[in-house]
């Protein structure tokens, strides 16, 4: 079980250790246990990420990645240091690993909010957004999942626009796939609510894509932007631009929504949750 494999861990044989990582890997998905710490499985993981082979470090990033799904796991994955080596397998590991890395962040950064703050002034925001597009259908996903989640407070945000996010995250809206498409527009409204990174997204055409959203049926994506175009409405000045582009666009009923409170929304039990709270509640939380 879970335990044995923990006790594999520490064993003196570097191939060893990378096994028990890769069958922790596989036991951990879905395993809610706060108590996995305590065990001594966090240290050695890490530890496989500055010493282990390259297929060891992604099986150990892919093993921390199903963990930090867990509020307490997280935290002690941040507090044993875990944070630098796998910015490190984001920048320079295969491209497997470096997906690994990258939902690894992503969900310490859900998780724990004093994470995402530091895997920002570690620099891990630069080479996420190189790897968007880089990557499978599923693998940019992921990274549009991981930039959402690391967006979770101002500085934050205002960093992932900066260091090219938006741009990025509107090829996504154009040529990602369903999904991708609706990770996109999520990860732009939660850019949105904002007054300088929702001018960056206007500036950058983010608006035409977010209305070429609004022709799908009753989705998230579509969802998704209708809720970014509310709020670039209210944030970046953009109330007319975005009317007119509806109406010409054939979207009068929503335009006129628009024009009436662009930010109020019917949302039903999520009202009152932020749009990252409210998009978060519905979305469900990426791990590979």
């Amino acid at each position: 079980g879970i335990g044995a494999f923990i006790s594999l861990l520490r064993d003196p044989t570097l191939s060893i250790r990378e096994a028990a990582a890769g069958g922790l890997r596989n036991l951990v998905v879905g395993v809610d246990d706060p108590t996995i710490p305590k065990a001594g499985s966090i240290k050695p993981l890490v530890a496989l990420l500055n010493e282990g082979t390259e297929r060891g470090k992604e099986q150990a990033a892919a093993a921390l990645a199903h963990l930090a799904l867990n509020k307490v796991i997280a935290e002690a994955i941040h507090a044993c240091e875990g944070i630098p080596p796998l910015i490190r397998l984001l920048i320079d590991g295969t491209a497997g690993a470096r997906v690994e890395a990258a939902v690894a962040l992503s969900n310490l950064a859900l998780k724990d909010p004093k994470a995402a703050t530091t895997i920002h002034k570690a620099g891990a925001i630069e080479p996420l957004i190189s790897l968007l597009g880089d990557g499978t259908p599923d693998d940019n996903e992921q990274v549009a999942v991981a930039l959402l989640n690391l967006g979770n407070n101002d500085e934050n945000r205002l960093a992932v626009a900066k260091a090219g996010g938006i741009p990025a995250l509107i090829t996504l809206l154009t040529e990602g796939t369903p999904g991708g498409k609706e990770l996109g527009a999520a990860a732009l409204w939660n850019l949105a609510v904002m007054a300088d990174t929702a001018r960056m997204v206007v500036e950058a055409g983010g608006i035409a894509p977010l209305v070429s959203l609004l022709g799908d049926e009753e989705t998230r994506a579509r969802s998704n932007a209708e809720q970014a175009l509310r709020y670039l409405a209210q944030y970046a000045d953009a109330k007319t631009v975005n009317i007119t582009e509806l109406r010409v666009a054939g979207h009068a009923a929503f335009a006129l929504e628009l024009e009436k409170s662009p930010t109020e929304t019917k949302d039903g039990p999520d009202e009152g949750l932020s749009p990252l709270e409210r998009m978060m509640s519905k979305a469900k939380e990426v791990a590979s």
